[in-house]
């Protein structure tokens, strides 16, 4: 963008030499400096997007937009893992033996006393199976 801006000063200069230029000598010189300073260091995409964004002059407008142009280039992307799958099938119960077998339970520790080694047998063990209690 300096490169075409200097270029356009000068050709209008050089075709009409009374015209006014917008930039004065010093600015324009500093222009041609930043021009050769810019041809000269490393000048691709993604290192003009980190000098752009690095720039605390520059508008907080241009630099979220440099920085999320580079952020790609910086940072890997995340891409999705596959969880490994363990998977263990448990047999399907039909749901009558399932209500079944909880009433079952529910009938067999209803009178008994907290302390009953029978409520630890029941509480032991997994009815959700669809087992029967011990006995």
């Amino acid at each position: 963008m300096m490169a075409s801006m200097v270029e356009v000063v000068e050709t209008k200069s050089k075709r009409s030499p009374g015209i006014s230029t917008c930039l004065s000598s010093a600015e324009l010189t500093k222009v041609r400096e930043e021009n050769a300073r810019l041809r000269a260091e490393k000048s691709d995409a993604l290192s003009v997007c980190q000098e752009v964004y690095s720039d605390p002059n520059a508008p907080a407008a241009l630099r979220l937009k440099a920085a999320g142009l580079a952020l790609p280039h910086e940072v890997p992307r995340l891409e999705p893992v596959q969880a490994p799958m363990d998977l263990i099938a448990e047999p399907v119960i039909p749901l009558a033996d399932l209500v079944a077998a909880r009433r079952k339970h529910q009938a067999a520790v209803q009178n008994l006393p907290p302390g009953d080694p029978r409520w630890d047998e029941w509480i032991d063990k997994d009815c959700s199976s669809g087992g029967d209690p011990p006995e």
